[in-house]
């Protein structure tokens, strides 16, 4: 285990090369600033004077970063290399933030507006995903092929494929030995095998409110 940054930086991805990101509160005055590490050099991703300033909440294999505009400009932003990329925000929505990205910087987050939230896909353009939800959904995260995964309301998780959008608790295996013993509440990362990172708790059996952190895996059926 080795020391990264500086005080006070917060670690929020890595991608495949070690590359990391994350968000300091004490990069000096005013708003938040995002850092990139690589190799022992940390990089202050607003350190350019007058040029956008952002947050880092993801990172794919090229290095790019995506999460949040800072200060004043509340839309999601792209950090391709030298500089921040304001996306904006969907229309009729005032803010967004992006919570991930896969390697054809496909960008996906949360946005809203005055009464609800909303999933966004950006792909040079903003899509707004379906949502299964009326108080809102959040997209947490894009694999390579496309799929996306996050939540519906609050304790909902979803995945959406080929822009269709699923409860995940409705798509377990009947013949999966956990199928009516766990609720899933969040999915928060999928691979490029399909594989989602998700978390979720036992309703029932000697194991009956315990929270646990799930793998679900569509290529193959858990014997554990």
């Amino acid at each position: 285990m080795r020391v990264i940054g500086n005080p006070g930086d917060q670690a929020f991805a890595i991608n495949n090369r070690g590359q990391v990101t994350g968000v300091s509160s004490v990069s000096g005055p005013g708003p938040t600033h995002g850092f990139l590490y690589f190799h022992g050099r940390r990089t202050d991703l607003c350190a350019t004077p007058g040029a956008l300033c952002g947050t880092g909440y993801a990172i794919n294999d090229a290095g790019h970063v995506a999460g949040g505009a800072a200060a004043s400009d509340n839309g999601a932003a792209l950090w391709i290399g030298a500089s921040w990329r304001d996306l904006g925000v969907p229309p009729g929505d005032s803010s967004a933030l992006a919570f991930g990205l896969n390697l054809f910087d496909e960008v996906v987050g949360i946005s809203f507006n005055s009464t609800t939230s909303h999933a966004f896909l950006w792909n040079g353009a903003f899509t707004i995903l379906p949502c299964l939800s009326a108080t809102g959904c959040e997209a947490t995260a894009i694999n390579n092929a496309g799929t996306i995964v996050g939540l519906a309301s609050v304790t909902a998780p979803v995945v959406w494929l080929r822009g269709v959008v699923y409860d995940l608790n409705t798509l377990i295996d009947p013949d999966d030995p956990l199928y009516g013993e766990v609720r899933l509440t969040s999915a928060s990362a999928v691979n490029n095998r399909g594989q989602i990172a998700a978390n979720g708790c036992y309703i029932t059996g000697p194991k009956d409110g315990q929270c646990y952190a799930f793998v679900l895996d569509p290529t193959r059926r858990s014997k554990e």
